[in-house]
């Protein structure tokens, strides 16, 4: 029979794993809030182009921009939203982790391995996010780029002189 101090010990192991996963939810729901905050300045900024309120300079071509921003930042919405799913999938699947370790010492017909595949679930859930969410900053880096490019580009415009015609 094990010691409680075993026991203990075992049901630690998927508790840093619970940590590591509370962190990565901590930042990916901090990202899809700034996602968020941007996608109602881009459908403000859509808004007021369409209806031809606001001075802004070269409108059509800034609607374009307008749009295109708009979807790409609802594509970070949604891997954000599937990384911060398979976060809880996996901070779920720590916890049962944990609870079937302790529940196979009290005999509760729980099979040994029960704890391990929860184990492993968690963990390739928690691969599987990171990778989502290496993905989204990826889309925010080139977000920013188009950005910087759209901006640079306007303010080109605006500095040549007309041509003679």
């Amino acid at each position: 029979m094990p010691t409680p101090d075993s026991v203990l010990s075992a049901m630690l192991s998927p508790a840093l794993f619970m940590t590591a996963t509370g962190s990565l939810l901590l930042s990916a729901n901090n990202r899809l809030a700034r996602v968020v905050d941007r996608l109602r300045v881009l459908t403000d900024q859509c808004d007021q182009l369409v209806r031809g309120v606001g001075n802004y300079s070269h409108p059509g071509v800034r609607l374009e921009h307008t749009r295109s921003m708009i979807r790409l930042q609802q594509r970070r919405g949604n891997i954000i939203l599937t990384a911060i799913t398979l976060l809880y999938v996996a901070f779920g699947s720590f916890v049962g982790a944990s609870l079937a370790i302790a529940l196979n010492v009290l005999n509760a017909y729980i099979p040994p391995d029960a704890a391990i595949a929860l184990a492993v679930i968690g963990v390739i859930c928690l691969l599987a996010a990171s990778v989502a969410m290496l993905l989204e900053a990826r889309l925010g880096v080139r977000a920013l780029n188009r950005d910087v490019e759209f901006s640079a580009g306007i303010t080109v415009a605006v500095e040549k002189p007309p041509l003679p015609e």
